[in-house]
């Protein structure tokens, strides 16, 4: 799930940059912006690799929660709303995403709905997990008290 969760954080923070990136026309001219996700994302797992190959790698890939995952959505959709607006964000992110994919045949509606669509799910899936995590210590943290007193008694 860890991967997951990398895919996913770094799939939005990849956006958000792509969409501050696109904002500089020097830039945006001579670069292909959208290549910037699937680069921060690459970069993401090659660390991520490195940090779990540590011996305490594991304790800080924890830090990677639902709330971290909710404060990168809200940080892409500020940006996007205070950077281009909520209308031309809905055009351009679908923009950049198919000039990074290559996928001119697509209509911007159709990689449009797909990422909202990813957003979502990918959320959710993600908090999912992590509430399950959490129903499954704390289950395991009342059959350890029991067997405390029981031991005790």
């Amino acid at each position: 799930m860890n991967i997951f969760k990398i895919f996913y954080n770094s799939f939005v923070m990849g956006l958000t940059i792509a969409v501050l990136a696109f904002q500089n026309e020097w830039l945006e001219m001579r670069v292909n912006i959208g290549l910037i996700v699937p680069i921060i994302m690459i970069v993401s797992l090659v660390v991520y690799g490195f940090i779990k190959s540590k011996s305490d790698g594991r304790k800080k890939l924890r830090k990677i929660n639902v709330v971290f995952t909710f404060i990168n959505l809200i940080i892409l959709v500020v940006v996007c709303g205070l950077v281009l607006g909520f209308k031309p964000s809905m055009t351009l992110v679908p923009a950049i995403l198919r000039e990074a994919l290559g996928l001119v045949k697509i209509s911007l509606h159709t990689i449009n709905i797909i990422v909202i669509a990813f957003l979502i799910v990918g959320f959710s899936i993600i908090f999912r997990y992590e509430k399950r995590k959490k129903l499954i210590r704390r289950k395991g943290a009342l059959k350890f008290e029991k067997l405390k007193k029981i031991n005790h008694s």
